[in-house]
């Protein structure tokens, strides 16, 4: 089977539109929606601006529809066709990402992006992290291809628009789902070309026994549906726009988190393998610190504050850890996880650790959403249920997380074990290090020797571990802060590019190169992400972190006292390390260098009283990140679509009818049933007579076929006789039509919604 409405290998093309007299006409209407299906969700991801050299994808998502629009017209079989189309595609693409190679003839510039691949599957395959971004660009291309051709294809010679829509319906949500805000424009956009690409297919179904009878009256009400569904669509998505989105179900809430769990586990593998995307802000994308840290291009942190915290004095409040560098990135490698219930305490550590205290904080959340749990230093209990991660032993803290997120409001408290050590303490912790330490100690083969030489130049006159580590923090605390800075090179180590090319960066850098210096002198050493200490708010004794606080640092192991904290980012005072603590063994808030501010219109009434939370189901109804929140949008346009499939089914009813309004009262009865029968999945072709067809509805429905064969007799009759029939033989039609069409439309439709629901709209009788 072959469409009907464009030109195939099987026959000449037969147009069945009522849109208009001429087939290109329609042809174009549909060809212009698909290619808004396929272009918009590549257009918006070329407006993120995930990395360089997306300009193209638009015109790739165009390629690919044009290319299966022909290909689906020639005499070609689906896998030959298939094939051509993908050869297509890569060829075009492999061109444009070859001249991008600054020099070389055509060989050498293949053999250039041949490598950069190569080098790209050979750390998927060994489980590293890639920070080239050329390889993301090249895969969107070939992404924006493939579902430019499936569009053109299943719309053009499949006739299945479903099969269209959901690919690239899901493509956009995806890309929104971690985009900008500002972005959402082009998913309305996408959702009106979909709506108004069914509808354009709806109304061929619709009105095709009246075009075959009454072409002009047909042509008129195809008109009127499209316009008024044009309209609708327009109106129904504006109103669901401006709509307040309301509160969301906690219960459907969980139930879409844990649903969407196993893409969580894919996502970890996407952040390794294109670990170096201009991502959005962190806060942006629900406090959610991945498995990955990676130099980025240029970023801008905002001003709003994301936690409000309760505690004695203010600390490095820690979300992850990362052990494995890569000589490009930095990597969580896989964690352990186990379950702890509210108030359960952690798993004891394999060791005793010497000079450490109980820290407590109230948290509240300021932010959206969040997965992770921040706190100082190694959290002990938390008063609602986590995950914890650990790599090799207790001790060797990664991540603790929320199995269910917290929304906006909701609290938790957690109990931590943070350290009190002296510097004196330290300087005489030695270097007997645990079994389990030893990976904190590794390295690339690859790294550059100079990094390795000029550690061991900065901390040539240091005897001790500490000293060591506080020489480093000084040294890098003079390279120049800046969140605009150019990522390295593909093929050149992260940190050694920093030290001895771009002398400046972020406190990713910094962390990153304090961490490899420290263990290419032997001693251990680890990146920690999470949000530097914030803010004090006098009036209300809370600590207040923004978005502007996300940080990583690096965190050193001394044995006997765990891991502590340095600060090399030139952004961040060093935190104050001291000879003597007060009686209870806390700090003295003035040390961090913080100041009274006013917060102006910052809302925090009642905040002082922050209290453990006693589980996660409570609190307000905030927004939802990433996936999740346009999803949600989506939801939040339901009740629009539904009110657009109602507004539509009443428009083509009344186009309908008034298409056979024209109609002589003996082609009516033929006309709706011919109609209805196409509409539930048995249309007529082209070579079936009147009685031919009538005999096909016979045994597709057996106890209608009496009544069948009277609409078509009299329809013959008055159509093709001398004479027209008489009122009481054109009653006769008019009773059996009345009597037949819901028996007609409930047996057809059992007997074939799979095959319309995979392909869309009729396409002619099943072949026998």
């Amino acid at each position: 089977m072959r469409s009907e409405l464009f030109p195939t290998h099987d026959g000449p093309p037969r147009a069945v539109s009522p849109l208009t007299r001429e087939p290109r006409s329609q042809w174009l209407i549909v060809a212009f929606l698909t290619l808004l299906l396929a272009v918009v969700p590549a257009a918006s991801v070329t407006a993120a601006d995930w990395s360089d050299h997306l300009g193209w994808l638009p015109l790739f998502a165009a390629g690919g529809v044009l290319c299966a629009i022909y290909l689906s017209t020639r005499r070609l079989t689906a896998p030959l066709a298939h094939g051509a189309g993908l050869a297509t595609g890569l060829v075009l693409i492999t061109l444009y990402f070859m001249s991008l190679a600054e020099k070389g003839d055509w060989k050498e510039r293949l053999l250039w992006l041949g490598g950069r691949v190569g080098a790209w599957l050979d750390v998927a395959i060994n489980g590293g992290a890639s920070s080239d971004t050329l390889i993301f660009a090249l895969t969107m291309s070939l992404l924006a291809w493939v579902l430019g051709y499936a569009a053109g294809w299943f719309v053009f010679r499949e006739r299945a628009p479903w099969w269209a829509i959901l690919p690239t319906g899901s493509a956009i949500l995806l890309n929104l789902s971690y985009a900008p805000p500002e972005l959402l424009p082009f998913l309305v956009v996408y959702l009106l070309a979909a709506m108004l690409l069914l509808v354009a297919l709806t109304l061929a179904r619709s009105t095709e026994g009246a075009a075959e009878t009454e072409p002009e009256a047909a042509r008129e009400a195809g008109r009127q549906v499209l316009m008024g569904g044009l309209v609708a669509s327009v109106v129904l998505l504006f109103v669901a726009w401006t709509l307040p989105s309301g509160g969301i179900s906690q219960a459907v809430y969980d139930l879409w988190y844990r649903l969407s769990g196993p893409w969580q586990g894919l996502q970890t593998h996407f952040d390794r393998l294109f670990a170096a995307l201009n991502a959005p802000e962190r806060a942006g994308r629900g406090l959610n610190f991945g498995r990955t840290l990676a130099p980025r291009a240029a970023f801008e942190l905002g001003e709003q504050p994301v936690l409000a915290i309760k505690a004695r004095e203010p600390r490095y409040w820690r979300a992850a850890t990362y052990d494995r560098y890569t000589g490009q990135v930095f990597i969580s490698t896989e964690p352990n996880t186990i379950r702890l219930e509210a108030e359960q305490a952690r798993p004891a550590p394999t060791e005793k650790y010497e000079a450490r205290v109980e820290f407590e904080q109230h948290v509240q959340l300021l932010a959206s959403q969040t997965s992770m749990i921040f706190a100082a230093d190694t959290p002990e209990r938390v008063s609602l249920p986590t995950l914890y991660d650990y790599r090799q032993t207790p001790d060797d803290f990664a991540a603790l997380r929320l199995p269910v997120p917290l929304r906006r409001g909701q609290q938790y408290t957690v109990i931590s074990s943070v350290s009190v050590a002296t510097v004196s303490e330290l300087r005489a912790a030695g270097t007997d290090y645990p079994p389990w330490i030893a990976r904190y100690l590794q390295l690339p083969r690859q790294l550059p020797a100079r990094v390795r030489q000029e550690a061991q130049r900065v901390t040539a006159g240091a005897d001790n571990p500490f000293d060591k580590a506080a020489a480093l923090e000084s040294y890098l605390r003079q390279f120049r802060y800046s969140t605009r800075v150019k990522q390295p090179p593909p093929d050149r180590d992260w940190v050694d590019y920093m030290l001895f090319e771009s002398k400046e960066g972020y406190c990713d850098y910094y962390a990153a190169a304090m961490a490899v210096m420290l263990r290419a002198v032997g001693i251990p050493a680890r990146v920690a992400s999470g949000f530097a200490p914030g803010e004090r708010d006098a009036s209300q004794d809370l600590i207040i972190v923004k978005e502007s606080h996300a940080h990583s640092w690096t965190e050193v192991y001394f044995p006997g006292y765990g891991w502590i904290t340095f600060e090399p980012s030139a952004l961040r005072p060093v935190p104050p390390r001291l000879e003597a603590f007060g009686l209870d063994g806390s700090l003295i808030w003035d040390l961090f260098g913080f100041e009274d501010e006013d917060y102006g219109d910052l809302d925090l009434e009642g905040l002082a009283g922050l209290q453990p939370a006693a589980d996660a189901n409570g609190g307000q109804n905030g927004g939802l990140p990433g996936i999740v929140v346009v999803f949600l949008h989506v939801l939040g346009l339901l009740f629009a679509l539904l009110l657009l499939a109602l507004a539509l089914g009443t428009i083509l009813v009344i186009g309908w009818q008034r298409s056979l309004r024209s109609l002589r009262e003996h082609v009516r009865p033929y006309a709706q049933l011919s109609t209805l029968a196409a509409w539930c999945g048995v249309g007529r072709r082209p070579s079936d007579t009147p009685y031919e067809y009538a005999e096909t509805l016979g045994r597709e429905v057996p106890p209608a076929r009496r009544e069948v064969q009277t609409i078509a007799e009299v329809y013959v009759q008055g159509t093709f006789g001398r004479t027209a029939p008489d009122a009481h033989l054109t009653e006769q039609a008019v009773k059996a039509w009345r009597g037949t069409w819901w028996l007609l439309a409930k047996t057809l439709l059992r007997r074939h919604w799979r095959r319309l629901i995979t392909h869309g709209w009729p396409r002619g009788l099943l072949e026998r």
